[in-house]
């Protein structure tokens, strides 16, 4: 009986040795969990509701607050992106007209310096053709520059070269009566109709059987050189006398 007792008795005592062991977990455990309220509020972090409520207030207020602050860098920095776009987009004209205002200064020189070089070559070939004039120009007796009469050596004066003494006399004639004679198309027209003149009468004369004739040679040559003062007559508008 008495071992009986004893056993019940020492029972209890682990009993309760347990259950106070379990508690001081229990607590520990809870202050750790909670640590900023005590391990008995029924509202975990905070004493009572209002508390609570007050908490979570501030809790939304400060993520309102960092929302504001989060939404005014975003916008700011679209406001920059923007800025930098519109600057790039400006520079980006600029530099087409700068780009556009280069060329058309390009073309421009190019333009002058083509006009330069067709003004020096039409003066060259002004000086040399004067020049040529003056070394092949005919005299009075063979060409009438106040009428335009033509008198023709008598090597040319057969029916095969009437077409080309046509032409020239008519030419002649139109630059004395209008006074074209420093028209361009003047000293075109009659340098392409002495040439075409000068290829028929060598031609000819190549194929002759006495070309090698010194006579039929030095006659050949002189209206070689006659078709020649026409060519170049139109930039001489005085003949020389005698």
């Amino acid at each position: 009986m008495r071992h009986s007792f004893r056993a019940i008795t020492l029972a209890i005592t682990a009993f309760f040795s347990a259950t106070a062991t379990a508690q001081s977990v229990h607590s520990y455990a809870e202050a750790v969990a909670f640590p900023y309220a005590p391990p008995e509020a029924p509202h975990r972090h905070s004493s009572t509701a209002a508390e609570g409520f007050l908490r979570g207030q501030a809790v939304r207020v400060q993520a309102e607050g960092n929302y504001c602050v989060l939404e005014a860098q975003a916008d700011l920095l679209r406001r920059q992106s923007e800025s930098m776009y519109y600057d790039n987009e400006l520079k980006k004209t600029v530099s087409v007209l700068a780009r556009k205002e280069l060329l058309s200064n390009y073309r421009q020189h190019v333009r002058e310096q083509k006009r330069s070089r067709r003004d020096q070559g039409r003066e060259l070939r002004y000086q040399r053709d004067t020049e040529m004039a003056r070394q092949y120009r005919l005299n009075r007796f063979q060409l009438n520059l106040t009428t335009g009469a033509i008198y023709w050596p008598a090597f040319v004066a057969g029916p095969r070269y009437a077409r080309n003494r046509h032409d020239l006399e008519l030419l002649m004639y139109q630059m004395v009566r209008y006074g074209d004679s420093e028209n361009e198309w003047v000293r075109a027209e009659a340098t392409r109709l002495a040439d075409r003149f000068r290829a028929q009468l060598r031609s000819d004369f190549q194929s002759r059987s006495d070309h090698n004739n010194p006579l039929v040679l030095e006659e050949y040559r002189a209206t070689h050189r006659f078709l020649l003062g026409l060519k170049y007559a139109p930039l001489l508008t005085d003949p020389v006398t005698g």
